[in-house]
């Protein structure tokens, strides 16, 4: 039986013990999957649908999505929940070791360089999810960067020390036609 078959046939409970490993890792109780509804738990919605994709990508071998929308809109919660970038995507990296669990004898009875494909295509999806990581923080941080400032420029045109645009165009328009004054 080849890689991808073994895995198929195994889809529900690598992708259960994966979920629980996960969820498991997660000191937080509120950030835990509660549930099957996606209004009462989107968190745990966003899990359920990234794991399947990253599954069936590194189980079928097909290579570009990496996961796709579903893994980017995990991450993205993680992201914003400020997780630091091990705990937002070594998750992924966690899948190999469920693989083992769950798949073990079959698994090693696949010859050596079946398993360093399957093993590159989890490293793959795993830099793309730390690409989508790292571009979301960087966006946050521009947010942040971007209000403050604004704040920051509120307060001094409230403290009277900026010249507003409009308090501006009022003075040059009260000012002498000539350029001189009488």
């Amino acid at each position: 039986m080849s890689i991808p078959e073994l895995l198929s046939q195994r889809r529900s409970d690598v992708l259960a013990r994966w979920r629980e490993l996960v969820a498991s890792a997660d000191p937080r109780p509120s950030l835990r999957p509660r549930g099957e509804d996606p209004f009462h738990d989107p968190v745990g919605m966003a899990l359920r649908r990234a794991t399947e994709a990253v599954y069936d990508e590194v189980a079928g071998g097909r290579g570009g999505t990496a996961g796709g929308e579903p893994l980017e809109a995990l991450i993205k919660i993680r992201a914003v929940q400020g997780m630091s970038a091990a705990r937002a995507v070594g998750f992924l990296l966690d899948l190999r070791r469920v693989l083992v669990e769950v798949c073990g004898t079959q698994l090693e009875a696949e010859p050596a360089a079946a398993r360093a494909e399957l093993d590159a295509r989890i490293d793959a999806v795993a830099l793309a999810a730390f690409d989508v990581y790292v571009g979301c923080r960087q966006r946050l941080s521009d947010v942040r960067v971007r209000e403050t400032a604004s704040r920051y420029h509120l307060l001094l045109e409230r403290a009277g020390l900026l010249a507003t645009e409009a308090g501006a165009s009022q003075a040059q328009a009260a000012a002498p036609a000539g350029g001189t004054s009488p």
